[in-house]
């Protein structure tokens, strides 16, 4: 009799420790996303507050950082080149005083409505942009030139590279995913609001 019991609760036990209990925390799917950019390139801005301050219309003493990622970049104008895509993130941040390379810190930042703190993306000036074919020398077709209605822009440090990891939801509803893994600073520029 003994060994009829044994016999029953082995398979029992294996059959109780192989099931997924009702609540258990099932394994993260990964999210899929209508656009998805593993960018090349990158162009990395820092926007001093006083600058910042004068594209946005707002008193800030953050620098709006601007990310430029793309497959690639730019031509000798700094104009977009054909049959190219672009993904622009900017963001406020507090630069610290001193030294000569600006980094942003790891972190996420995200766009939350009517916020204008160190950390929040500032979609007026983020847009995903796709071009076509050259129109002239100075100008592209595009094909695709929209802005976010959300986004969220997540970096991390590994080995001394950077990963700067952006989703977004466009305009027209459907959701983009941006990668860039690199060494990146960010340069400092400036331009005298009275050109303008």
């Amino acid at each position: 009799m003994n060994r009829l019991f044994l016999l029953l609760a082995v398979p029992a036990v294996i059959l109780l420790f192989s099931c997924n209990p009702t609540g258990a925390d099932e394994p993260e799917k990964p999210v899929e996303y209508d656009i998805e950019f593993s960018a090349q390139k990158i162009e990395a801005l820092a926007i001093p507050p006083e600058t910042a301050g004068f594209l946005l219309e707002i008193e800030t003493d953050c620098h709006v950082m601007a990310l430029n990622m793309s497959d690639n970049g730019f031509d000798e104008l700094g104009l977009e080149l054909p049959n190219s895509t672009y993904f622009v993130v900017s963001f406020l941040y507090e630069v610290p005083d001193g030294g000569d390379e600006i980094k942003v810190a790891d972190g996420v930042y995200e766009y939350v409505a009517g916020k204008l703190e160190a950390g929040n993306i500032v979609l007026e000036m983020c847009y995903y942009t796709r071009t076509g074919s050259a129109v002239n020398d100075w100008e592209v077709e595009y094909v695709e030139d929209l802005s976010f209605t959300d986004a969220v822009l997540t970096v991390t440090t590994e080995g001394g590279q950077q990963t700067f990891d952006f989703a977004a939801t466009l305009e027209d509803g459907r959701t983009a995913h941006a990668v860039y893994t690199g060494d990146v600073s960010f340069d400092e520029i400036a331009f005298n609001p009275d050109d303008f």
